[in-house]
């Protein structure tokens, strides 16, 4: 991925980068059709993922027998899927905030939060 010419496409300056190794989804846990999940934007299934993690690891229940009081907040730079439906004649910069929103809404959907505040921004 590296290539010192900053303006180099599909390529990074930086040397240095974290990259997911054997991410699995399981989208039936988080009551999502297969054939749903595999549309889904990876940004979407890692975002769902860590949050239930996140509520999971700070004590809180993510088994919708209790709905939790807690903002969606994600941020995203909209990159990776996102920028390739603009090549599908979509017009990125409409469509792009609702992408980042509908990451938000599908994770507080998800984990059952009662959300009181949804947002996302690039």
């Amino acid at each position: 991925f590296y290539d010192e010419d900053h303006s180099t496409p599909e390529k990074t300056y930086s040397k240095i980068g974290g990259f997911v190794k054997n991410f699995e989804f399981k989208s039936i846990k988080y009551r999502i059709p297969p054939k749903m999940a595999e549309r889904m934007d990876l940004v979407q299934k890692f975002a769902i993922k860590t949050a239930e993690e996140a509520l999971t690891d700070a004590g809180y229940p993510t088994n919708g027998k209790q709905r939790l009081p807690i903002a969606t907040i994600v941020g995203n730079s909209s990159g990776g899927d996102a920028q390739r439906l603009s090549n599908k004649r979509i017009i990125y910069s409409e469509i792009k905030y609702r992408i980042n929103e509908a990451t938000s809404q599908k994770i507080s959907n998800l984990i059952d939060l009662r959300n009181f505040f949804n947002f996302s921004s690039a």
